[in-house]
């Protein structure tokens, strides 16, 4: 009986399974990145400064469409990063589209690291464009990280030739931003097409 059961089992396609097992994660994966996606759209889209959250002490309901946890998640976020929060969504859904079309990531620490360069380089640009209006922090549309970097990058600018470089600043930061990003979704030209079918 021993015997029977080690030749069935030697006979199975285990190539063939593994490619099944790795095939079916892959989709999981990319359902997850998908969903994580969709609900950080609706924490960013429902976002109030007044909301209740971690960093902020306020009396009254929390307007968040996910409640007191989306209304933290998007507080945190606007407040780091400002409104480049916006880039997170976009690498989730193309992350969450190549895996379930099986196109996979390659090498994921190097689009991580390319993603959060493009973050940080995004956050500069938006600091140094403004924001037309009000922005409801101090820190502006940039957020925290991009106040502080952008001011930065300005002194060292101003060093290197003089104040007139500072305003394009933010033009060379935006430039960077989008290589990086580009790289850092790993979508192509097929991919984008693919996508304008799928919609």
């Amino acid at each position: 009986m021993a015997s029977f059961f080690s030749a069935q089992f030697s006979a199975l396609p285990w190539d063939r399974v593994s490619l099944f097992v790795r095939r079916r994660l892959e989709e999981i994966a990319g359902l997850v990145a998908v969903a994580a996606a969709a609900l950080l759209v609706l924490a960013l889209a429902s976002w109030r400064a007044g909301d209740p959250s971690w960093n902020t002490a306020a009396a009254g309901p929390v307007h968040n469409w996910l409640g007191q946890p989306g209304a933290s998640a998007a507080d945190v976020l606007f407040q780091t990063v400002g409104v480049a929060a916006w880039l997170v969504v976009v690498a989730a859904l193309a992350w969450g589209w190549r895996l379930v079309s099986h196109r996979g990531l390659g090498r994921l620490w190097v689009r991580l690291a390319m993603l959060v360069a493009g973050l940080v380089l995004a956050t500069i640009a938006v600091a140094g464009i403004g924001w037309p209006g009000a922005w409801p922090f101090a820190t502006g549309p940039g957020g925290v990280l991009g106040q502080l970097l952008h001011a930065r990058a300005a002194d060292l600018v101003t060093g290197w030739g003089g104040a007139i470089l500072v305003d394009w600043l933010w033009l060379a930061a935006a430039i960077l931003a989008a290589l990086f990003l580009l790289y850092a979704i790993a979508l192509g030209a097929a991919e984008w097409r693919a996508m304008g079918r799928a919609a």
